[in-house]
């Protein structure tokens, strides 16, 4: 999975951070799951629910999506996490999210259920 990170200064993407391969550690995914009412996400969830989930994690979690962003991309700052537009964060959460449960599932052995 390709993950990507614009940073903006003045309307215009100053700098992208991008992640190829990256491996998420357990806690991490815990973190995500505490962060998430994953009672109500599943296989049949909506793209609305999913998004509506993202931005409660967003807003909610800030400090632990940080923490997050900064194990993918290590080079990423404080200052610049500022400046990272919300349409384009809250997608790229979204796949870090199913990235991270796809590989919880593979990791215990549910590999057609995500």
């Amino acid at each position: 999975m390709q993950l990507k990170l614009n940073i903006y200064k003045n309307g215009q993407v100053e700098k992208t951070y991008e992640a190829g391969e990256f491996d998420i550690m357990f806690g991490t995914v815990e973190d995500l799951i505490d962060l998430l009412d994953m009672d109500k996400l599943g296989k049949d969830t909506s793209d609305m629910e999913f998004v509506t989930a993202i931005v409660r994690l967003v807003s909610g979690g800030k400090d632990k999506l940080k923490e997050i962003l900064k194990e993918i991309f290590p080079e990423l700052t404080d200052e610049e996490m500022k400046r990272v537009k919300i349409k384009e964060l809250v997608p790229l959460v979204r796949d870090i999210v199913k990235f991270s449960l796809g590989e919880l599932s593979f990791a215990t052995g549910d590999k057609g259920k995500n």
